[in-house]
């Protein structure tokens, strides 16, 4: 058979063509094949692998002194990542602690938001007379606020949505997490002292560094933790959360709710969630005026109750120290619910 030079110099050119098409294909996606990767990565580690975590779930009023009988009890060390400490009767305990004995050391936000002067500074000279209490300052970690709010004491493990704050404490809608738990607490003990350390580590090693499958850690690991429980809903998605504003997290919502996921949402009464009640219905998605909604938590199924600091912004799961634990147990699952429906007929009610 006879191929002419023509023939054979077009196929040659429309070879390479494709392959140079081909080529640039995967440059320009790369990104998309990397997350997809990552997602079937993350979809083989199965839910069953959430460990058994039970405790005690406080809602407001009763937060502070749930807080402060318990870290009444700290003998030894007390070791606290917070945001925002401006409670007096907080600040009076820890002297009263200090003066006992208790070692204290905290990492807190030295310049929480809309707040005026280093507050970290301001701590430490309301403190200076204590010297078994230490502040240290959160610049080093480079996050944009330490956000978590956690509390380690001799025996206790505690997880809250809540700055201590009187209103925090007592006025706003808040829930708090306090467990035995000697994995959880193992595993926010680690995480304060590398943080106290300033020890940091590759966001591929974040499970060796906190080894507890039930412990989310912004910015290391949240993102694509929360967006893939919230992707493998099957039933129901239930949220309280101060606002929504992320839009791959709200992207996701809106798919889930045309997958028919029954998905309710309630939110602070705050501009930030205007336009989300004008992008989902009022079956989905509502505001609640009072009390003023700051807590952070997400139901999936029934079966996962995710408490956090974490706000649903891009700031919050991106760029801030953030801490969530995975609760497990289902009595505290099924007050959560009930808890959930009072709130939601509330927001009903607060419109008529």
């Amino acid at each position: 058979m006879t191929i002419h030079k023509e023939s054979a110099l077009g196929w040659t050119i429309v070879i390479l063509l494709m392959v140079g098409f081909f080529q640039w294909y995967l440059t320009i996606h790369k990104g998309d094949t990397a997350s997809m990767e990552r997602t079937l990565a993350q979809r083989e580690w199965t839910n069953d692998e959430f460990a058994y975590l039970d405790g005690h779930l406080h809602t407001t009023p009763d937060l502070q002194n749930k807080w402060q009988s318990t870290v009444n009890q700290t003998k030894e060390t007390l070791q606290w990542q917070v945001y925002n400490l401006t409670n007096r009767d907080i600040k009076a305990q820890l002297k009263e602690l200090s003066q006992g004995g208790t070692q204290i050391e905290m990492i807190i936000e030295n310049r929480p938001y809309n707040s005026y002067g280093n507050k970290r500074d301001e701590l430490l000279a309301e403190f200076e007379p204590y010297p078994s209490i230490s502040f240290r300052s959160d610049q080093w970690l480079h996050t944009n606020f330490v956000h978590s709010k956690f509390r380690v004491t001799d025996n206790h493990a505690i997880v809250q949505t809540a700055n201590l704050t009187y209103d925090g404490l007592n006025k706003s809608k808040e829930h708090q997490f306090i467990s035995s738990d000697p994995d959880l607490h193992n595993a926010l003990s680690n995480l304060f002292e590398q943080d106290r350390e300033q020890q940091e580590k590759s966001t591929d090693t974040e499970q060796d560094r906190y080894k507890y499958p039930n412990l989310l850690v912004c910015p290391f690991n949240c993102r694509d933790w929360i967006e893939n429980l919230l992707e493998q809903a099957e039933e129901s998605i239930i949220i309280w959360n101060q606002y929504i504003t992320d839009q791959s997290i709200r992207n996701i919502i809106k798919k889930q709710e045309r997958n028919n996921i029954d998905m309710k949402m309630l939110v602070s009464n705050s501009e930030n969630n205007d336009d989300l009640i004008r992008y989902f219905d009022w079956e989905t998605a509502r505001q609640l005026n009072k009390p003023y909604m700051h807590t952070k938590t997400m139901l999936v199924d029934g079966i996962y109750l995710v408490l956090w600091s974490i706000n649903f912004s891009q700031n919050s799961l991106d760029n801030n120290r953030e801490v969530a634990v995975i609760i497990t147990a289902p009595t505290l699952i099924e007050e959560r619910k009930n808890d959930f429906q009072k709130h939601w007929k509330l927001a009903e009610d607060q419109l008529q």
